[in-house]
């Protein structure tokens, strides 16, 4: 994956996400297409984070089981979205889990509202970059 397009509106959703989680992280799916090396989110998923922590999150099973198989009968891509109450770089927990879900993963600050977003292939961490779709169209 090369990069990942948001609009305006689901910025604003991921950013809400991570406000309202403060001071612990935040965490949402996010479903889209890809085309070509490029993933187009077209849903954003709230979901809880069980964990209730500021270094860990967790989606309940039965949410993360519903999402996957909703993404298989929609032919749709997933990635994962969390906060972090500083800045938007994976931690070693992230990396781990990105090993088990190797997806698009985008990390917001919940104190800066930056996001980054990161991809783990082949045991390397790739920075992907995200593209406003309103101002790149």
């Amino acid at each position: 994956m090369k990069c990942i397009i948001l609009t305006d509106s689901q910025e604003k959703k991921l950013k809400t996400i991570s406000r309202d989680a403060h001071p612990f992280e935040g965490c949402a799916f996010l479903l889209g297409h890809i085309k070509k090396d490029t993933l187009e989110i077209s849903d954003i998923i709230p979901t809880e984070n069980t964990d209730r922590s500021t270094v860990t999150f967790q989606i309940n099973p039965k949410k993360v089981l519903e999402t996957y198989e909703r993404t298989d009968k929609e032919n749709k891509a997933v990635g994962i979205f969390h906060s972090h109450p500083a800045p938007p770089h994976p931690s070693s927990i992230d990396i781990q889990y990105m090993e088990v879900n190797p997806v698009v993963w985008i990390i917001m600050s919940s104190t800066t509202d930056s996001l980054a977003a990161y991809q783990l292939i082949n045991e390397q961490l790739q920075t992907i970059k995200i593209l406003n779709k309103n101002n790149n169209v």
